[in-house]
């Protein structure tokens, strides 16, 4: 019964035209009322980039006070085939390190990252940067270091720790 359920529902889904599928939704503005989808915490009192995260059918963002937090979201395994998009801010459009609530958002998979520089993200962990021109990281891996890659480079074992990398290693 359960199977019959379960492939009727993905018939449905299968059967949905492309104007039918929901338009991607888009950034929200950044306020003191987000929180941190993994720590709970105000993500405007955190230095760094921040990310924003929507999951299909879901108009209200999952907050992360770092952009790696937001890229370890979208490839964990419960979460991953949910993701609708996830917005990143775009570091060279932001006042400090300290202040980026006025920075513009970019989609993930279109920024360039500096990975392994000597900055460190909202909650004090490695960052993956990220930056809407490859211009901007480069000036930023030229004054803090690191390597600029692009979303579908960034090492799993840079976002997540063993545990996380090895239950994707084995699906």
């Amino acid at each position: 019964m359960v199977t019959v359920a379960v492939s009727a529902g993905l018939l449905v889904l299968a059967a949905c035209a492309p104007e039918d599928v929901a338009e991607v939704p888009k950034p929200v503005n950044l306020s003191q009322e987000a929180s941190g989808y993994f720590c709970n915490m105000t993500i405007l009192d955190h230095p760094g980039p921040k990310a924003q995260a929507f999951v299909k059918g879901n108009n209200t963002p999952f907050w992360f006070t770092s952009a790696r937090d937001a890229i370890a979201f979208s490839i964990l395994p419960e979460s991953a085939n949910a993701v609708a998009v996830v917005y990143m801010t775009d570091m060279g459009t932001v006042e400090s390190w300290e202040n980026t609530a006025t920075g513009s958002w970019i989609k993930a998979e279109a920024a360039f990252y500096v990975i392994e520089s000597s900055k460190r993200g909202g909650m004090g962990a490695t960052e993956a940067v990220p930056f809407g021109t490859v211009e901007g990281a480069e000036g930023f891996q030229a004054e803090f270091g690191g390597k600029v890659v692009k979303y579908t480079e960034v090492p799993q074992s840079y976002v997540l720790d063993a545990n996380q990398v090895s239950i994707l290693e084995e699906k």
